[in-house]
């Protein structure tokens, strides 16, 4: 277990604003009493912000995103203070009560992932049976016509970009440049970077005059590959030519690391943004806690000395809940990915699994349990070099032919991400089989949108039981499909961007 000892708790001294406030607790239950929720959880947020080294000011917290039905808000704030050294506060609500006792801060994912299922059984080879079917069965129909029904609370997060439209955004053509990587680690060894392929293909398809800038020779190196510093100095003039011939409106930055020595910094950013007057989008989809310190890397904060807008895929961070300036925050399940890419005639689906990724998250075991499923599927593990990986146009078509996708975005003991596969499957019409660890369910309903599992034994089963039922698994993806492109889609993203930066 990581953390500091248990301290005691005291009520008493936690700020607001910067200034010393004994009444804080008092006044967000005053305000909780009235009714007014939403005030006292603003008030309880900023708190965190204000406090973020004393665990009193993550348990207040809790205990309001408890009582608003917040739950996954709830077990971050609770496991944030208990990795401060927070010891159990016995005069919380009964909500806080019931979430505390189900947000322990480590156990072993290995040992998790070997249970029998608690529904399912143990998986002792051969097909699933049709007692478990019935049981797959009933239980997705159950959810389905709940939702159905409007019985079903929507995702916490469904919302994030509400305001944003589906379809093409602008009447006119603003100037976006997406001044990326190419490739991961800066070179052409490795795989094409998707994170800048989507950008500057969503963006260009809904009809913003896009322009790619490849910042490979002036971007942070990686694998070793080293670059000559003449290199990276015509890289920068490079892009300080086409920025000045350009005259972009909004400039897309990587910001997934830190810069050292030849890359790019901040204050090179911050420059050319005064020089030209552009807006800065930030793009930082690795911002989680780092399981040694449990507290974030810091690119949040190092990138809001030049950015606008940061847009992020983990909202549950040590740094994300502490950040002073929310606003400039866009949280979102995935980057914006090009749909287009996914289109096309319809693919036959002859896999019953997808899995292709790097050697880590347990992958390999994972890939592992589909294939004692004894069924075809499309298995890959890699290190992203490009002579081991297929092109992305291949990586698309094989998704599209599979029936399930298997994804998990554990970093380290009850710290996940959501994976930018999760919404590759669902563009791809592939059932999504999701790490129940996640925090998915902000964005999407279990059972209805994706199948959540949590051992090797329910993984099996799973991919045994949507081979044979093409019409659940028809039911459920649409039904993804259909949410994505209503709460999550590119248009809505760059419509919400546009907004933001004005």
């Amino acid at each position: 277990m990581y953390g500091r000892p248990g301290i005691a708790l005291d009520w008493t001294e936690l700020s607001t604003g910067g200034a010393v406030m004994s009444s804080v607790r008092t006044m967000i239950d005053r305000m909780a009493a009235d009714g007014n929720l939403a005030g006292a959880c603003e008030v309880a947020d900023q708190n965190v912000v204000d406090n973020p080294d004393r665990p009193e000011a993550f348990f207040l917290a809790a205990d309001i995103h408890a009582r608003m039905g917040r739950f996954a808000e709830a077990g971050s704030m609770i496991r944030h203070g208990r990795r401060l050294g927070g010891e159990f506060p016995r005069d919380m609500s009964n909500d806080f009560n019931n979430v505390w006792v189900v947000s322990p801060i480590d156990f072993e994912y290995s040992e998790i992932l070997c249970r029998p299922s608690s529904y399912l059984g143990t998986w002792t080879g051969g097909d699933l049976g049709e007692v478990r079917r019935a049981v797959l069965r009933s239980l997705l129909d159950t959810h389905w016509e709940a939702w159905q029904r409007g019985e079903v609370a929507m995702p916490s997060r469904a919302s994030v970009l509400d305001g944003g439209i589906a379809g093409p955004v602008p009447a006119r053509r603003p100037r976006v440049l997406v001044a990326m990587p190419e490739y991961i680690n800066c070179s052409p060894l490795f795989i094409r970077n998707d994170i800048s392929l989507h950008f500057a293909a969503s963006a260009a398809r809904l009809g913003l005059e896009v322009r790619f800038f490849a910042t490979d020779a002036c971007a942070e190196d990686g694998k070793g590959m080293v670059r000559s510093r003449e290199a990276a100095a015509e890289c920068r003039r490079e892009l300080g030519r086409l920025v000045a011939a350009f005259q972009p409106e909004i400039v897309v930055i990587d910001g997934n690391v830190i810069p050292e020595d030849k890359a790019i910094s901040r204050d090179e950013w911050g420059a050319l943004k005064q020089a030209h007057g552009f807006k800065i989008l930030a793009v930082v989809p690795d911002s989680y806690d780092t399981p040694e310190l449990f507290t974030a890397d810091g690119k949040l904060t190092y990138w809001s000395d030049c950015a606008d807008l940061i847009n992020t895929y983990h909202c549950h961070g040590y740094e994300f809940m502490t950040f002073p300036n929310r606003d400039m925050l866009l949280a979102t399940p995935s980057l914006p990915f090009d749909a287009g890419m996914f289109d096309g005639p319809p693919v036959e689906k002859d896999q019953s699994y997808f899995l292709v990724g790097t050697n880590s998250r347990y992958r390999l075991t994972l890939l592992n349990a589909a294939r004692s499923s004894g069924l075809d599927g499309i298995g890959l593990i890699h290190d992203r070099r490009a002579d081991q990986v297929p092109s992305y146009d291949a990586y698309v078509e094989a998704i599209k032919r599979s029936k399930t996708t298997i994804n998990n975005g554990r970093v380290s003991e009850n710290n996940y991400i959501i994976t930018g596969r999760v919404t590759e499957a669902i563009l791809a019409r592939s059932v999504v089989l999701e790490d129940a660890g996640s925090p998915l369910d902000d964005y999407y309903v279990p059972f209805v949108h994706y199948m959540p599992f949590s051992t090797y034994h329910e993984l099996i089963f799973l991919i045994q039981f949507f081979e044979a039922e093409p019409e659940r698994r028809d039911r459920m993806t649409g039904a993804a499909h259909a949410f994505w492109s209503g709460h999550y889609s590119s248009g809505r993203f760059w419509s919400q961007v546009l907004a933001r930066l004005g």
